[in-house]
């Protein structure tokens, strides 16, 4: 057996062979040794206890046994913790976000490198401060204040925040960011920490704004013509038709798809000239009717170009009810490709 903590060897295993329920005969005789030999050991053992009777130094061993495999358990669990919270720290500190974690007073805890990188300050300056402190020097100015009213009534309130905002790099640079933080609770209920990330959203920020403002031109060139104007965005869910393209066809781009939107008799035939036109990315090209609500009937000579994703922008110009050819054919042409270079569409004649 090998050696306890705090006993020579010898008297390890007579310790340990009297706690396992054997007598100093049966110990001798296992260790081959006498039985005065184990009665001296024993005197020994009891001074170093402090316990007159055997079984006072048994229960006394016992005890302290326990405390110290316990003290070794805990001494284990918080080695594996430590490793655990270090393997995570790795972790964090390649994923490409920027992590931090506060305080219930929403003072700094912990970050990532990519977090203390992207600020360009060093771990003391940034630990112990509170959000405010660190981000008052990373929002501009004219968004800070509104950053600071959300995430303090998020912080009373102890829930989750989320908000876009740009956010200035070690360079002067800013980027744009998409901030959460979460709330973590304790067994009773109160905030123990907040975790946070910051997720790099500028190039879609920036793609977005680009979109938003090509759909505000396309609008206003919509809104000023004559022609009927609409279009479908399935990637945003936005419908869009000017009045006269509702004057048109008795219905709105929301209501009903446009290929829907034609007269009954004719949609056969101009479903299937749109099939064709998507598989061969040629522009269609129709004259067609459209039954209103109200049993009136019109007639109009369409383009439609299909959107990547699905989408499609429509172009239609009313022609009389007997009359086969549009008076009008030049301008709409023209609308046609003034919209599509709005749209940034590389479109094929057909």
């Amino acid at each position: 057996m090998a050696p306890g903590p705090g006993f020579p060897s010898r008297e390890e295993n007579i310790l340990s062979l009297s706690m396992a329920g054997l007598t100093d005969k049966e110990i001798a005789a296992t260790l081959g040794i006498s039985i005065h030999t184990v009665r001296t050991y024993w005197e020994r053992i009891r001074d170093r206890i402090g316990k007159e009777t055997r079984a006072e130094v048994i229960a006394e061993v016992s005890r302290r046994r326990s405390e110290d495999q316990a003290l070794g358990e805990l001494g284990r669990l918080i080695a594996d913790a430590d490793a655990k919270r270090a393997a995570l720290e790795e972790i964090l500190g390649l994923v490409p976000m920027l992590i931090w974690e506060m305080d219930h007073a929403g003072r700094f805890t912990y970050f990532n490198e990519r977090f203390r990188a992207y600020v360009g300050s060093s771990a003391d300056a940034i630990t112990g401060k509170t959000w405010e402190e660190v981000f008052s020097k990373l929002v501009p100015a004219e968004f800070f204040e509104a950053v600071r009213k959300e995430a303090t009534a998020a912080q009373v309130l102890a829930t989750t925040f989320e908000r876009e905002a740009p956010l200035r790099r070690a360079g002067g640079e800013y980027r744009w960011h998409l901030i959460r933080t979460v709330p973590i609770f304790g067994d009773s209920g109160e905030v123990t920490m907040v975790v946070a990330a910051a997720t790099d959203i500028h190039e879609l920020h920036n793609r977005e704004r680009v979109a938003s403002e090509r759909e505000s031109r396309l609008r206003m060139a919509a809104d000023v013509s004559e022609k009927g104007v609409a279009y479908c965005d399935p990637t945003t869910g936005n419908f869009y038709n000017n009045a006269a393209y509702a004057r048109i066809t008795g219905s709105t781009a929301s209501e009903c798809s446009w290929t829907d939107a034609v007269h009954p008799d004719d949609r056969p035939l101009v479903e299937a000239q749109w099939e064709k036109a998507l598989a061969s990315g040629v522009q269609l090209r129709s004259e067609h009717r459209y039954l209103h609500a109200d049993g009136s009937v019109t007639r109009a000579k369409v383009k439609v170009l299909a959107v990547p994703g699905g989408g499609w922008v429509l172009l239609a110009d009313t022609l009389p009810l007997a009359t086969p050819e549009s008076p009008d054919a030049d301008h709409l042409n023209r609308l046609a490709v003034v919209l599509g270079e709005i749209l940034g569409l590389a479109t094929k004649s057909g």
